[in-house]
């Protein structure tokens, strides 16, 4: 008899969990192909790179993931923490206290000028030691990636320059997760997984300056459309009527379109089967009122 095909549908990937079964909820969020380059992945009709951070200043400031966040870039930033036992930590933090000691006096013998740098990493971890030893601070594993997505290559660049600059103006650096190309994308999805395990010791005041993740970002669950944010691109989804006061107030000089978004408000305002009163002493809102099938009422 001739050979019969074997089925190899299956693949043990998250990305294709169970091919050939009903399709689950990754079955239908997967990517069609993708296509594993050097630094980065062709996912369908866009192209991906990760980023990593691998060097810290000795002191960061509160909220710089703020403006990060706010860019209008498609990117996925992914964090991953594990705390460390201060009993483990110790003798590592010894082992490189000594290291740096060590350093810092071959170059004085040699005689070089002082290394502001040693300088501050050994001061920097004899008060990391005595935080620990003292309970004041917790030592943590921290791994922060950023992946990128653009329609196409020269795009994707540019996205990964920008994103450099404005860490870089804070002393923060990144690589590419090169030769890791998937092993990356795979650890900033929401799978809590760090596959790429490019971590940094931090502790809690280094974490918490990255808190909260705030954004210029205005947008409810439900409500209607008022705009675009001018920040980022994002769009303005508000309903009043979930703030503990839902009056508002629409100011603007002659002419710059107070009356026309007051209508358009009331219009999305009906889609979603609100009741709608107008006080119209002028008689601007009529035309609308009869388009919707509204009645007009006179005192």
């Amino acid at each position: 008899m001739p050979n019969q095909p074997t089925n190899t549908s299956t693949l043990n990937s998250p990305l294709n969990p169970g091919r050939g079964q009903a399709q689950s909820l990754a079955d239908r969020v997967a990517p069609v192909s993708m296509l594993i380059g050097l630094k980065n992945i062709s996912l369908d009709r866009l192209v991906a790179e990760t980023l990593y951070i691998y060097s810290f200043p000795h002191y960061l400031e509160t909220g710089w993931l703020y403006e990060l966040i706010n860019q209008d870039l498609a990117m996925d930033i992914s964090l991953h923490i594990s705390p460390k036992e201060s009993a483990l930590a110790l003798p590592e933090l010894r082992r490189k206290l000594a290291q740096f000691t060590a350093n810092l006096n071959d170059e004085a013998d040699r005689g070089l000028v002082s290394n502001p740098e040693l300088e501050a990493n050994i001061q920097d971890i004899e008060v990391l030691r005595e935080e620990l030893t003292r309970g004041v601070a917790k030592l943590f594993s921290v791994g922060h990636y950023i992946t990128l997505y653009a329609p196409n290559q020269s795009e994707l660049k540019q996205a990964i320059r920008q994103v450099q600059t404005i860490l870089g103006g804070s002393l923060i650096y990144t690589r590419s997760a090169l030769l890791q190309a998937e092993t990356g994308f795979l650890t900033s999805l929401p799978l809590g997984q760090d596959r790429l395990n490019q971590t940094q010791s931090l502790d809690t005041p280094a974490i918490a300056s990255g808190f909260p993740f705030a954004s210029a970002a205005l947008t409810s669950d439900h409500g209607w459309l008022y705009g675009i944010n001018r920040h980022n691109n994002s769009l303005v989804i508000l309903d009043r009527f979930e703030l503990d006061n839902a009056n508002s107030l629409v100011l603007g000089s002659s002419g710059s379109g107070k009356s026309y978004f007051v209508k358009l408000e009331i219009l999305r305002a009906l889609m979603l089967d609100t009741d709608v009163i107008v006080i119209d002493p002028e008689n601007e809102y009529v035309g609308l009122a009869e388009a919707m099938g509204g009645r007009q009422g006179t005192p």
